[in-house]
């Protein structure tokens, strides 16, 4: 049912879907209460492997000149883009 919270145990099947990338529009809508929620799981999960938001927090409260910590921001996202290849 639409705007209804998903069940604890049905966390790891969310994931499952999130990872899969493809599955059927019941699913989507068991799990997530449509495409536009699905769409906004999707967004955050890769907000996070993109940057943590720790390791941004960090940088920030960084000791250092702007300039430096922009830098630390830049090799932050450049490495974690490059290791998305990875996963």
């Amino acid at each position: 049912m639409p705007g209804q919270t998903p069940r604890r145990d049905s966390e790891d099947t969310r994931q499952r879907v999130l990872e899969a990338g493809r599955v059927n529009v019941a699913a989507i809508n068991y799990h997530f209460g449509g495409g536009a929620a699905l769409y906004g799981e999707l967004l955050v999960m890769a907000h996070r492997r993109v940057v943590a938001q720790d390791a941004l927090y960090d940088i920030a409260k960084g000791d250092g000149d702007p300039v430096a910590r922009l830098r630390q921001l830049i090799d932050l996202a450049v490495a974690s883009v490059a290791g998305m290849g990875e996963t």
